[in-house]
């Protein structure tokens, strides 16, 4: 009983090497956290997931684990941005930290050729050029629908589909490249349409086009005789 006693006694005594050991993994999780503090300082949206990505790329799994926690959670503002954006056409975006840039200063009427611009700065990691080319024009062409064309009913009917597209492929979460691809390829290839269908059928465009060619390019010789 006494060497029972006697060993009971020494497996719950704290000393130094064993305090050691036990503070061993929150150390080196403290001095990883550290790291990536001082190589995301400064930074924000798009720029700070490239700077977390970056460690990411690392041998020891442990370090893969904290890198990919923290840029699960980094990454919903971002996520959340670009569903907004081929969503609505609208960016709520007071700190520029999205990837599609703002031009605050453009005049209504120059918004579709200057008012938004892909932020190459901003882009993050998961997110290629060419796909960020897709969200900034089908954002676009949203916004031209709605303030140009005033017409935003011909599109709210479309937004369901998109998101049930979405969520079908896994959900808008970071590690899932489907599920982004999927959110801008349908708004890109929906709005196309809805818009096309707008501009042709609702306000004639190809008929004034015909007109213009009659009349301005000798078509008909109205502006032939004129002159």
């Amino acid at each position: 009983n006494s060497n029972s006693n006697s060993n009971s006694s020494s497996s719950s005594y704290l000393s130094l090497r064993r305090l050691s050991v036990w503070l061993a993994e929150p150390q080196r999780r403290l001095r990883l956290l550290a790291v990536l503090v001082d190589a995301t300082r400064h930074k924000k949206g798009g720029a700070l997931l490239r700077a977390l990505h970056e460690h990411g790329k690392h041998g020891d799994p442990a370090v893969v684990c904290v890198v990919e926690r923290l840029l699960t959670q980094a990454s919903v503002p971002v996520l959340n941005f670009t569903k907004q954006w081929v969503l609505t056409g609208e960016l709520d975006d007071p700190r520029d930290e999205f990837f599609i840039r703002h031009d605050r200063t453009v005049q209504e009427d120059n918004l579709w050729r200057l008012g938004y611009e892909v932020d190459l700065e901003m882009l993050p990691p998961f997110i290629d050029l060419g796909l960020a080319h897709d969200a900034l024009r089908a954002g676009k062409s949203i916004n031209f629908l709605r303030r140009r064309c005033g017409d935003d009913q011909a599109w709210h009917q479309e937004k369901a589909p998109i998101l049930v597209a979405c969520h079908t492929a896994g959900g808008l979460i970071y590690g899932n490249q489907a599920a982004l691809g999927v959110l801008v390829k349908e708004a890109k290839t929906r709005i196309d349409k809805v818009l096309k269908k707008v501009l042709f059928e609702k306000y004639k465009l190809h008929e004034h086009l015909n007109a213009a060619k009659r009349f301005l390019l000798l078509g008909q010789g109205d502006f032939h005789a004129v002159l």
